[in-house]
């Protein structure tokens, strides 16, 4: 049998056999041929060292990728050709890279680094096949097996064990049985990998047409990547009518049946990852059910590709599959038209790709009734698509310079408005109008619906409370009543959130205390920074928090005892307020705070005046130093608080703290 090997590798291979250097095409694309696929990629092995090789290729286009390693990659017209001298490997001390190599001039010893038996075969037009190892017999037995000893090959290089289950799923193989258990003996050497290289081999995996069968036959592997996956294995979903699998095989039949495409594989792959976690049982109808486990895999499933160094645009629409997965049957139009204005029309198609992946991994009766339901919403959404009809902020006959020129202050305000009409538009309230719209968007702003104003009242240290509308909320490291001169506040407000992440501070996280939701317009941006300023020992992390009330976003810089740089200054600049520390022996001073407020540009900055006397806290008679440097109107309140609007206050506010003397 002879390889077809195309014209610009098989003129390289002559060249270097031309120039005395024995030389083979070898690796996957023998493989590949073999099985009667078009490789990807040919690859050379050859006898000549790299510079050798780059003697040989003199005058053309030559990259020194891999040097140190043999490897040197020669541009042709027809793509890239990598040519790699026959070589040995040292120890893997780092259980990915050999510490060294040794070029040797003999192919066999080439072949016996190799990692598995079918990736260990070379051709030569002259000198035919070598196959030192049995791979064309592997690959005909539809083996895979590792070249000699099997948990030598796997930890050497652990990315081999998930490289192993690519090859399985994509080319339908079994590992033999030493390989099988060396696998599973040697899976947790894949903490040594990096993330992005696993994360990479996953999709690999995910997108071959046999993924779900190698997640049945090596499920631990998988679970010491992503241990949060492993109360899936053997789940009872206590659902007969519906699913008779457990969670974990639900899942590989859902990413088996799901089309080609990295995002949907991936969602199929997390979907129900939070099934287990929101399992409860009723004991009268006698099934299970799994509220709210769509938003709790999706959580689990941002974490994991947070985890994995996943890019932020697949991460995100993944999550969002996930989170949208377990909509309801028979949506009507005006939902259809809301979840397509929330996510895009592209991405809404992949979700419904993912929801029949997903049906059709239930019973045969749940399946035939799901996709029939599927069946009609795909005919309403592309009816929908093909009005033309007002579905993004984009289509709105408005847009934010239109609200700017009847009176709306540029900021996040803008968008919220904008949003507030495409929804009013969404809900056949409003017609997609110029006109009408402009009019709405001024009934909007004149009656606050957006801007409404938002009580800032200090408290003492770095505590406040800010007030919207009903709803509070308490900025604190010391608000639990523990220390003196300050009573605790906690308990009086809606939410709490801690500027610290250190033991000594009583640091919270977002807790809400009294279950009111939160209100319609705020949302909150928390941006971590060391917290090193007690003495220059570090402590944990300092949070500054960012909160928006509507239109009006307000900076609390916490104890900032390490001054932000300026990536993180860019996030703040153009706020309406901050809340700044200065002075003291925990805090930064005058001078630094004074520079920070000048970079963001805040409307409105209020210092935190104190210093520390043991554990209760004095107020200075004003900011030390701030005043003379600052550039602005400075107000003087004999008031612990003021409300901040879109129109003012404005400058330096000079508060009396409400629960200092």
């Amino acid at each position: 049998m002879k390889l077809a090997i195309p014209e610009y590798a098989s003129r390289s291979l002559s060249a270097l056999e031309n120039a005395g250097f024995e030389s083979y095409v070898v690796g996957g694309c023998v493989r590949d041929a073999l099985l009667g696929l078009k490789p990807h990629d040919w690859d050379i092995a050859t006898a000549a060292d790299p510079e050798q090789v780059m003697q040989v290729f003199s005058g053309k286009r030559v990259i020194e990728t891999g040097l140190r390693h043999g490897t040197v990659t020669l541009l042709t017209d027809s793509g890239p050709l990598e040519i790699t001298s026959f070589r040995c490997e040292e120890t893997y001390s780092d259980g990915r890279r050999p510490d060294s190599v040794s070029f040797v001039r003999d192919v066999h010893e080439d072949l016996r680094r190799r990692d598995f038996t079918i990736n260990a075969m070379a051709y030569s037009p002259t000198r035919g096949f070598l196959d030192d190892f049995g791979g064309r017999e592997d690959l005909t037995a539809g083996r895979l097996r590792c070249v000699g000893d099997a948990d030598r090959r796997l930890t050497e290089d652990a990315l081999r064990i998930l490289r192993a289950l690519r090859f399985c799923a994509r080319y339908g193989l079994t590992a033999d049985p030493d390989t099988d258990a060396a696998l599973r003996r040697n899976r947790f050497c894949l903490k040594r990998i990096s993330s992005e290289r696993v994360f990479s081999e996953l999709k690999g995996i995910l997108m071959a047409p046999g993924a779900g069968n190698v997640m049945l036959t090596f499920p631990e592997i998988f679970f010491s990547v992503f241990p949060e996956m492993e109360p899936m294995f053997g789940f009872d979903q206590h659902r007969p009518d519906a699913h008779p699998y457990d969670v974990w095989e639900h899942t590989a039949r859902a990413v088996d049946s799901g089309p080609s495409a990295v995002e949907v594989r991936l969602a199929l792959f997390f979907h129900d990852c939070g099934k287990p976690a929101a399992f409860s049982f009723d004991p009268d109808g006698g099934k299970g059910h799994f509220f709210k486990h769509a938003e709790i895999s999706a959580r689990m499933a941002d974490v994991m590709l947070r985890r994995m160094k996943s890019d932020r645009a697949t991460r995100e629409t993944v999550t969002a599959l996930v989170a949208n997965h377990s909509i309801p049957e028979d949506q009507g139009k005006k939902a259809l038209r809301r979840l397509i204005r929330r996510m895009g029309p592209d991405t809404v198609r992949l979700l419904f790709a993912l929801r029949r992946a997903d049906a059709s991994a239930h019973t045969p009766e749940m399946a035939l009734r799901l996709i029939t339901s599927l069946d009609r919403q795909e005919i309403l959404l592309e009816g929908i698509l093909a009005e033309d009809s007002c579905l993004t902020v984009r289509d709105l006959a408005v847009n934010g310079n239109d609200l700017i020129s009847i009176g709306l202050r540029p900021g996040p305000a803008v968008g919220m408005v904008l949003n507030a009409l495409l929804e009013e538009i969404t809900d056949d309230m409003l017609p997609n109008e110029r006109d009408l719209l402009l009019r709405r968007a001024d009934e909007i702003i004149r009656r606050n619906e957006i801007m409404n104003s938002v009580n800032i009242r200090w408290l003492g240290h770095s505590c406040f409370r800010l007030g919207y509308g009903d709803w509070s909320l308490v900025i604190d490291p010391y608000a639990d009543g523990s220390v003196s001169g300050l009573d605790n506040i906690r308990e009086s407000a809606d939410a709490v959130f801690c500027s610290h992440d250190h033991s000594d501070h009583n640091a919270v996280e977002n807790v809400v205390l009294s279950g009111c939701s939160v209100p319609e317009g705020f949302s909150l941006e928390s941006i971590e920074v060391p917290h090193d300023h007690h003495d220059g020992e570090k402590r944990g992390m300092n949070f500054i928090r960012v909160f928006s009330f509507g239109g009006i976003r307000i900076v609390h810089m916490g104890d900032t005892g390490c001054v932000p740089g300026e990536d993180i200054l860019s996030r703040l600049r153009g706020c309406d307020a901050m809340l700044i520390p200065i002075g003291g022996f925990f805090t930064i001073d005058s001078g630094e705070a004074l520079r920070i407020v000048r970079a963001a540009s805040p409307r409105c900055t209020v210092p935190m005046h104190y210093r520390t006397r043991d554990f209760g806290f004095g107020v200075l008679s004003e900011p030390e130093g701030f005043i003379d440097g600052y550039e602005g109107p400075v107000t003087r309140l004999d008031s612990p608080s003021f409300d901040l609007t879109s129109a003012s206050p404005a400058g330096l506010m000079i508060l009396r703290p409400a629960m200092l003397p």
